[in-house]
């Protein structure tokens, strides 16, 4: 397991939604206007993997990239890049550009901060979602021990198994 210099606490209310974790990722980046910069689109490499907690798929889960950075500091890395986990088990990453989302990554090396909370109503998409179902270590970067290391070109991750 690599070790970060510092550790990093977040904070987090009872009030946040999984809908919440990501308008924190648009505040970090601020709102673009305009077209992608070339340079934002070209060197990002595309990112898949598959994660489960007690060997279920994590349906619904929501995960931020952190990049780790020159000096191992995962608040410091931007572009902000995330994935939402789908039916499977199964996720894709996307990276937020000044025109929306692209998919992919940068290459570098990144620890992950996933939020997995289900609807309490699963027919109504207007539902408010229930508790936190992951163990609190995941949801921080500076505890997370979820490392993600992306090379240029494409990259199938091995299965994330989250573990209470």
């Amino acid at each position: 397991m690599k070790t970060r210099g510092k550790e990093i606490r977040l904070r987090h209310t009872g009030l946040m939604k999984a809908t919440g974790f990501f308008l924190l990722s648009f505040a970090l980046v601020g709102c673009g206007f305009g077209t992608s910069k070339p340079s934002e689109l070209h060197n990002l490499a595309p990112v898949v993997g598959r994660i489960t907690f007690k060997g279920q798929p994590t349906t619904g889960a929501e995960l931020i990239l952190f990049d780790m950075g020159v000096d191992g500091d995962p608040t410091s890395g931007t572009p902000v890049t995330k994935a939402t986990v789908g039916g499977d088990g199964k996720f894709s990453v996307q990276t937020i550009v000044s025109k929306g989302t692209a998919n992919g990554a940068k290459p570098g090396e990144y620890v992950a901060a996933i939020s997995w909370k289900k609807p309490l109503r699963p027919n109504d998409q207007e539902s408010d979602l229930g508790p936190e179902l992951l163990p609190k270590k995941y949801q921080d970067p500076g505890t997370s021990t979820v490392l993600i290391s992306v090379k240029p070109g494409r990259n199938e991750l091995e299965p994330i198994e989250l573990n209470p």
